[in-house]
């Protein structure tokens, strides 16, 4: 999903959430369309259907009748008339925070910072290295595309629960900053303002927020790949060298022997040991360096990683 429609989508849902609540507390009063606003009855009946015409409601609600709302259908504000009682905060704000982040992480402008304060959840960490490094390799045609579908769904999944987690550790003061924004607020230009409210409030705090040891960890799986490939590749080398060093006895050999050589199928006692004592002292360290990673993510609920 593009950045705009994070905010279109956000929005949308607000409007709907808005007429249904209007809707509950008119019927919960038993009031009729002329008892809210004998005075333009159409534009109620417009706002209980979540109808909005460009040039009467383009914003459903206008602030006339929402300040006759809040009174006539005895809300304790225009900002629950908007975004509700605290009993709705429960499903709605989480909601509307978890957007927000999403919105900035498809920003260029925002999205590291973001990532930074994310990364307090390691299983995030993980699925994002493995996600770098996959669309790296895809992106130069070392992985098959259709490798890609895994590898996103598994991303996207830990990325959401670390979003959940930022938004539960800090919903007091998430809550907070949301009331003092949009309280005196109407829905006139409402996508607009919700924008510059991820953009600028949410942005802040998550800046005051980061990860520094979550960041830490994320360089430290990359060096541990980075290691793994530099083994590869340093297996590769010293056959390489071998078989250069020896090029003058392996042309000797039967053509069928060159061959499997040349695949690396390299039978001189000497290599093997030489090369089992390198495979495994980088094997030794490849597998400390996972159980260190390993424990570390499977105990991070007692690690304060701020």
């Amino acid at each position: 999903m593009k950045k705009n429609e994070y905010i279109n989508y956000l929005t949308l849902n607000i409007y709907t959430l808005i007429s249904q609540r209007i809707k509950s507390k008119k019927k919960e009063l038993k009031l009729t369309n002329e008892d809210i606003s004998a005075n333009d009855t159409p534009l109620v009946s417009r706002i209980l259907n979540n109808r909005r015409l460009p040039t009467k409601n383009p914003y459903l609600l206008t602030p006339n009748l929402t300040d006759i709302i809040t009174i006539k259908l005895k809300f304790c504000s225009n900002y629950e008339v908007i975004w509700g009682n605290p009993n709705e905060h429960f499903e709605l704000l989480p909601y509307f925070f978890s957007q927000g982040f999403k919105y900035l992480l498809e920003n260029d402008t925002y999205k590291n910072k973001v990532n930074n304060a994310l990364f307090s959840n390691l299983d995030y960490v993980n699925s994002k290295v493995n996600y770098d490094i996959a669309i790296s390799l895809i992106t130069n045609s070392l992985v098959k595309k259709t490798d890609e579908h895994a590898i996103i769904g598994l991303y996207e999944y830990h990325q959401n629960e670390a979003i959940y987690d930022f938004i539960k550790k800090y919903k007091k003061e998430l809550y907070a900053l949301h009331k003092e924004f949009f309280y005196s607020k109407y829905t006139t230009k409402l996508d607009q303002n919700i924008e510059l409210f991820f953009k600028s409030i949410l942005y802040k705090f998550v800046c005051r927020h980061q990860s520094l040891q979550g960041h830490e960890f994320y360089n430290l799986l990359l060096q541990l790949n980075s290691f793994q490939d530099d083994a590869f590749f340093e297996e590769g080398k010293r056959m390489e060298n071998y078989i250069t060093d020896h090029s003058n006895e392996i042309s000797t050999l039967p053509q069928e022997q060159q061959d499997l050589i040349n695949l690396g199928e390299i039978l001189d006692p000497q290599y093997i040991q030489k090369d089992k004592a390198y495979s495994n002292a980088y094997k030794e360290i490849i597998q400390a360096g996972k159980k260190y990673i390993e424990t570390i993510t499977k105990n991070q609920k007692y690690l304060n990683l701020n």
